[in-house]
């Protein structure tokens, strides 16, 4: 005997499908002393061109996950909590800002004084994402990233993340 109860019309059709060419090809068997029920002879037989089900309608997809992974390389954090919503169920997220200092002059101007007095070194290119997101331009190119394309310094985030560390630390400041 076998116990499965499908989820919908379309599964228990396949259900069906398929438990009936299993007892076609003979990998299952209808035991006749386990049932007291007789069946008239014509029950099961179908004449040529009579359908037994139509199904229309859509599948459903599979759901995927989609994971995405966001390095720490924030400085302060901007929350608005004007939305307060207490459902357990359903959470909101809003993206944090990033907020840097002002310095007085371009990050083009300040990178290499501060390699100078070695208080950066240049990173490792970063992979080229796949596929490549909206604010990808391969026409920019980084100094901080030994040349690699996608932005500029002037948009470096890990640069700014690091001039921010070392004018907290008292490393770089910029006095008049």
């Amino acid at each position: 005997m076998i116990v499965s109860a499908p989820s919908d019309f379309t599964e228990m059709v396949n259900m069906g499908m398929r438990l009936e060419e299993g007892v076609r090809e003979g990998r299952l068997s209808r035991d006749e002393a386990s049932s007291s029920k007789k069946y008239d002879s014509s029950f099961g037989k179908k004449k040529d061109n009579e359908a037994n089900a139509v199904i229309s309608g859509r599948q459903r997809r599979p759901q995927i996950r989609r994971i995405q992974q966001q390095q720490p390389q924030q400085l302060t954090n901007t929350y608005n909590n004007s939305n307060t919503n207490n459902n357990h169920h359903q959470q909101n997220f809003e993206r944090k800002k990033l907020s840097f200092d002002s310095i007085p002059m371009s990050y083009t101007e300040l990178y290499p004084s501060l390699v100078l007095k070695n208080l950066l070194q240049p990173r490792n290119p970063p992979q080229i994402p796949e596929p490549l997101p909206w604010w990808y331009k391969p026409e920019l190119c980084c100094v901080f990233h030994q040349g690699a394309p996608g932005h500029d310094i002037e948009n470096c985030y890990p640069l700014k993340y690091e001039v921010q560390k070392l004018m907290k630390n008292g490393m770089v400041s910029f006095e008049d």
